[in-house]
């Protein structure tokens, strides 16, 4: 063997410095003779990327994928929802926003949804959003939108400094791909190599994740609907195959031989499955698959010996789809949907209530599944807020740092689980409360706090209304002390003490007439010595 000297491995490799490699990229088309960096930061997966979206148009052809779709896409749209405007701009409790700037907010709010066509193709962008992973937009100088054909985004540009930041998206416009039709689209032959790096500053681009081409929420089941297809398609052949009951003939044979036996079996066989016709006063066999559901006549011995005919019945338990239900719930799972919401195998699924999302015996696959629609409307709706500050901004209006810090841009709820959860809860609190107010050793303020979670804020406003209703005045309220607030609500009343009426002075006696009546200044003026002792002894 040939011994190996060092640097043998120049003869065939060139090294390469990666550090020292330039790698610029056209602006108008991206070439494909560049350095192993240049591949590192311009990733390309058009292959990869086509059989992805393929085999999502494929499991969208499906009754259970098809209708998921829809369900997840009417709620982050809000597209089932009430009357409600679909995007709100919100102000804090806190701020006072100036009308004028309300109304020009919500004008601009409304002229943003026309011209994006939002107000109406929402629903459809949102699907495939959720159905392809991300759905992009190119922006018009006029403020309207281009959507891009998902199969002609082949990749994407990484930013220099951080690896997860995307810059650009390569876009081939005249790629081919398979419409909502089946049609083949392919563009102009002379430019089939041209390729576009669009700028992210240039594109509206909505995704489920963070990855540069969101993820598609049919990728975590598509191993579980292929299963399903597969489990539906064997239940199928079983039933045409075993449905049908057959018949089992039995043949006295006797002592035959073995051969004899087989040509006799299969001489009473044809007979059997023949039809005897009579035609032109001749007698005609043919072969009649009807004759099988004619009566039979054969002949038994005297003791009981001979042929027989029994039915064989057709496949058991055809009516059995707990496997069937199976994997459509773990489907269901998978899609973050309750199982209630996709539940196609139910006897009593075209005669359900409508219930809104409120709580039910699904309580827990109900509020993880809003609180994983709410996720993705807060992820799109930072991006479509985006665009709508630019949109406003070539019509005028501007967003302040002192107005972002109270403004919020959100997408209204598709539902009242809200509601539906708080009311729930309510029922709960007021049913230990009661139990807890009809115990003597409870007192009701207590049991107020500790069972109905009030605070004293609410407890002191509780009151005040409590008594108002009662007949007092708010001047009479701040009056009463505590222990007589108290009472007066959650007690007997006793310990309110009425106010007493003002005592009466006793009135002066008149003197009777012709009685001799001092003045004031004899009044006041000090008996003399002796005086008071005759004047005793007169009126003795």
């Amino acid at each position: 063997m040939k011994k190996l000297t060092e640097g043998w491995y120049e003869k065939s490799w060139k090294p390469v410095q990666l550090k020292n490699v330039d790698y610029p990229v056209a602006a108008g088309a991206a070439s494909y003779n560049r350095s192993l960096d240049w591949y590192s930061k311009l990733l390309v997966n058009e292959g990869k990327r086509k059989s992805k979206l393929e085999r999502y148009n494929v499991m969208d052809t499906t009754v259970d994928i098809s209708r998921a779709l829809d369900i997840v896409a009417e709620d982050i749209s809000s597209d089932g929802a009430d009357d409600d405007e679909t995007f709100m701009i919100e102000f804090d409790e806190e701020s006072s926003p100036n009308s004028t700037l309300v109304k020009t907010l919500e004008s601009t709010l409304r002229l943003w949804e026309k011209k994006t066509e939002f107000d109406f193709r929402f629903f459809d962008y949102v699907r495939e959003m959720i159905k392809y992973g991300c759905v992009i937009f190119k922006l018009n100088n006029d403020g309207s939108l281009q959507k891009l054909v998902p199969q002609r985004i082949e990749g994407y540009k990484l930013s220099d400094k951080d690896d997860t930041e995307v810059t650009h998206y390569i876009y081939n416009p005249n790629g081919t791909y398979i419409n909502k039709n089946g049609d083949v689209i392919a563009g102009e032959m002379r430019n089939v190599d041209q390729k576009e790096l669009l700028k992210v500053e240039d594109l509206l681009v909505l995704k489920t994740s963070d990855a540069p081409l969101g993820e598609s929420i049919l990728d975590r089941i598509y191993r579980v609907w292929k299963q399903l297809q597969l489990l539906e398609d064997a239940v199928v052949i079983y039933r045409i195959v075993r449905a049908p009951e057959r018949r089992v003939f039995y043949i006295d044979i006797g002592r035959m031989p073995s051969h004899k036996s087989e040509a006799y079996i299969e001489r009473v066989k044809n007979r059997i499955r023949q039809k005897q016709v009579s035609k032109d006063g001749e007698i005609e066999t043919d072969y009649n698959p009807a004759s099988m559901q004619e009566d039979y006549y054969i002949g038994q011995t005297g003791e009981g010996r001979g042929s027989r005919v029994e039915t064989l019945p057709g496949g058991d338990n055809l009516g059995r789809i707990e496997d069937l239900q199976y994997f459509n719930k773990k489907l269901a799972l998978g899609l973050r949907i309750p199982p209630s919401y996709l539940d196609t195998y139910s006897e009593d699924i075209n005669g359900a209530t409508y219930n809104d999302g409120r709580v039910g015996t699904a309580y827990i696959a109900e509020l993880r599944y809003v609180g994983y629609i709410t996720r993705l409307q807060k992820t799109i709706s930072k991006a479509l807020f985006g665009n709508y500050k630019r949109f406003a901004k070539k019509r005028g209006v501007e967003f302040k740092d002192d107005i972002m810090e109270y403004l919020s841009f959100t997408i209204s709820p598709p539902q009242s689980f809200a509601i539906y959860k708080e009311n729930e809860l309510n029922s709960a609190l007021f049913n230990t409360y009661s139990v807890a107010e009809g115990t003597e050793a409870f007192s009701k303020r207590y049991a107020l706090k500790k069972y109905l979670n009030l605070d004293d804020q609410e407890l002191v406003a509780n009151e005040d209304m409590k008594l108002e209703e009662m007949g007092y005045s708010k001047k009479e309220i701040k009056k009463l002390k505590d222990h007589e607030r108290l009472n007066l609500i959650y007690g007997d009343g006793s310990a309110v003490v009425k106010e007493e009426e003002p005592a009466q002075e006793p009135a002066v006696p008149t003197a009777p007439a012709g009685t001799f009546k001092l003045t004031p200044a004899e009044e006041n003026t000090p008996p003399e010595e002796g005086e008071e002792e005759a004047k005793s002894k007169e009126e003795a």
